[in-house]
């Protein structure tokens, strides 16, 4: 269930940027007369649909490309998301094709390393999201609590004095600490209950459009919600073998 809800999601995703005219996410500027981003994503529709490991391949280039032709201060929201979705598809997709390192792995150890690989990457983009986008430059999302200021609930139940920057700040530390309970693997199911209970209500508050950009995280924590992610030890010597 892991390839098939991360397939479903990005499918979701790369659909609804193509209608919607955007390229990964909104923020994204693109050329709307050269077409490159829609082919791009159209190309990674089709790989995923046929092939989940040369999906995985072009993503990774992607991120790659991503860094070289916008920056890495507009890449750095996207590409750990980006990264962690290509390995847990890679590693776990049914076809092995040229790729004989998989023939070498249990499907067992490569759910391990995939639902790893979705851990490490929901909680390192969490921790640059919060400290990016919330921490060094709060002022997008003080505009957004200009275009909606119910989110900042705080004044609704009588605190007047939390303005909307003490918002953003309590709002980034809340996600700090999440992608750093997933980052050290500490109560992990509640770290993605609260992703999963943060993001579907901002869905159901600003509407599909909204959630239409967090389907792969979303689809990330409902999988971290009902696996949890093998806590690695790269020091752990193996087991002594002791012969009769």
């Amino acid at each position: 269930y892991i390839y098939t809800l991360i397939k479903a999601a990005v499918l979701v995703l790369l659909l609804g940027n193509i209608i919607q005219g955007h390229f990964i996410a909104p923020n994204i500027p693109i050329d709307h007369h050269s077409k490159i981003e829609h082919f791009a994503q159209a190309l990674l529709i089709l790989l995923l649909v046929f092939d989940g490991m040369l999906f995985a391949i072009a993503t990774l280039l992607l991120c790659v490309g991503l860094i070289f032709i916008y920056g890495m201060d507009l890449a750095i929201d996207y590409v750990f998301e980006l990264v962690a979705i290509a390995l847990a598809v890679g590693l776990c997709c049914p076809s092995k094709g040229l790729f004989t390192f998989k023939q070498k792995i249990s499907p067992a150890l490569c759910q391990q390393y995939a639902l790893t690989a979705l851990r490490f990457g929901l909680g390192i983009q969490l921790c640059v999201l919060t400290v990016h986008d919330k921490l060094l430059h709060p002022g997008l999302a003080l505009h957004f609590l200009q275009d909606y200021p119910y989110f900042n609930f705080m004044r609704l139940v009588g605190f007047e004095a939390f303005s909307d920057l003490h918002f953003v700040l309590g709002a980034g530390l809340a996600e700090l600490c999440f992608g750093l309970l997933l980052l050290t693997n500490i109560a992990q199911r509640l770290a993605a209950s609260c992703i999963c209970f943060f993001f579907l209500l901002s869905g159901l508050v600003l509407g599909p459009a909204e959630l239409l950009g967090h389907i792969p995280i979303f689809a990330a924590a409902i999988i971290l919600l009902i696996n949890l992610a093998p806590a690695l030890n790269l020091f752990k010597k193996p087991p002594l073998q002791i012969s009769n």
